[in-house]
């Protein structure tokens, strides 16, 4: 029998670090979640990315933390953090203006969390590509690499492993 998979994301208004206030879900999939905050004592909107990869853990809604799903999915969930944090890390080490800057980086409820510049724009489904094809793939990342600026595409909730099928 199937796994069922829900996603139950943090209450809006949840304070992480004392600093990030969760405003509300931006996107949410199999491997995280994504929260509009707003960063306290910078006085700006941010995006938190919290690693939550549904098929290995679950949050206790009482208490907010994520708890593997058993042994097996705890070694998985263990590597999916660990995949999270070099995510995190490789984007922070990063500049140039198609790729969203890296501020923050923390655990915390018993997953970890990165927060990144928010950056209004289209997100791939706005920009058309709900099925994408290998050229409109390519027009994006065309896109996000010959930006001037973040704003033509700012792609909210990008996720890098969208893939055209032939």
């Amino acid at each position: 029998m199937e796994q069922e998979t829900l996603v139950y994301p943090l209450a809006n208004n949840t304070v992480l670090q004392d600093k990030y206030t969760i405003l509300n879900v931006l996107n949410a999939g199999g491997f995280g979640i994504t929260y509009l905050a707003l960063d306290n004592p910078h006085s700006r909107y941010v995006v938190i990315k919290e690693c939550m990869p549904d098929a290995y853990a679950f949050r206790d809604m009482e208490t907010g933390f994520v708890h593997p799903r058993d042994e097996q999915a705890a070694v998985n969930f263990a590597q999916s953090i660990s995949n999270s944090r070099q995510e995190a890390s490789v984007l922070a080490q990063l500049n140039h203006p198609g790729i969203v800057q890296v501020f923050d980086m923390f655990d915390a409820n018993g997953t970890c969390y990165y927060v990144m510049e928010n950056i209004q724009g289209q997100t791939l489904f706005e920009y058309g590509a709900e099925t994408p094809t290998r050229q409109v793939v390519r027009d994006i990342w065309a896109k996000i690499i010959s930006s001037p600026s973040r704003t033509p595409l700012g792609i909210g909730g990008f996720k890098p492993t969208i893939q055209a099928h032939r």
